[in-house]
């Protein structure tokens, strides 16, 4: 599964901005689909909650590591996988069929989630975060 995931994760980074986010999503999405078909009638249910837990940690790693990898791009490409992010949450949790959602929004999940929400903010709603934060802490 690695290199298609590689594959589809690369497609969404190397989307054009014109592209709705969910059109960038969806070969992703449908190639998860597809395969949890397929996993969800070979395993028993403590199996398949194991394999998708270690699934959805890989597909965090990996768009990290492919944030990380393009630094200092448009907006647009940070708000494509925060929405990535959030579609992949809705889909693992599945309605309540899938993982649990304190399982899926682990400490890799809030540091992806913080990171992609910062980098898509305007310098003015960074701004206002900052000073969001120092009241916090005071």
């Amino acid at each position: 599964m690695l290199p298609d995931l590689n594959k589809y994760i690369r497609h969404i980074s190397l989307s054009p901005d014109s592209i709705n986010s969910d059109d960038a999503v969806s070969p992703l999405m449908k190639y998860l689909d597809d395969t949890l078909v397929i996993l969800s009638e070979s395993l028993v249910r403590e199996n398949l909650a194991r394999v998708l837990d270690s699934l959805w940690s890989l597909i965090l790693q990996m768009i990290f590591e492919t944030v990380a990898e393009n630094r200092g791009v448009s907006r647009e490409f940070y708000e494509r996988f925060h929405f990535t992010l959030e579609a992949l949450l809705e889909f693992f949790h599945a309605e309540g069929e899938g993982l649990a959602l304190e399982d899926l929004r682990n400490e890799q999940y809030k540091a992806l989630e913080r990171e992609l929400r910062l980098n898509k903010c305007s310098s003015n709603e960074l701004i206002e975060q900052y000073f969001v934060e120092k009241i916090v802490q005071q």
